[in-house]
């Protein structure tokens, strides 16, 4: 899936709570995923680029709440800056739907 923001009926919600934000982000992927036939456990890598690299421990939580049984890679840089300023975190996921 291409990467991800916290977006409801085309708007940025949870403005500045990356924690939040990346929850939101995980429900959305994990509705899309069913909808294509497929689990969440078939992700098999996530990309999270991240507006400010000292919120990574609430990435990783809500991350962890999410995929604590399933086992993926995961990579997460610092970028400079989101098309929306109130974007904090996107995230792309890989999945397998065999």
């Amino acid at each position: 899936m291409a990467g991800t923001a916290a977006v409801k009926d085309g708007n940025i919600i949870h403005h500045g709570d990356v924690y939040a934000q990346t929850k939101t982000i995980y429900y959305v992927t994990d509705t899309a995923i069913t909808a294509l036939g497929g689990p969440l456990r078939d992700v098999i890598r996530t990309g999270i680029c991240v507006k400010n690299i000292n919120d990574w421990e609430a990435i990783v939580r809500a991350h962890e709440e999410v995929f604590s049984t399933i086992r993926l890679v995961t990579s997460m840089i610092e970028v400079s800056a989101f098309i929306d300023t109130a974007i904090v975190v996107e995230i792309k996921l890989d999945t397998w739907l065999g």
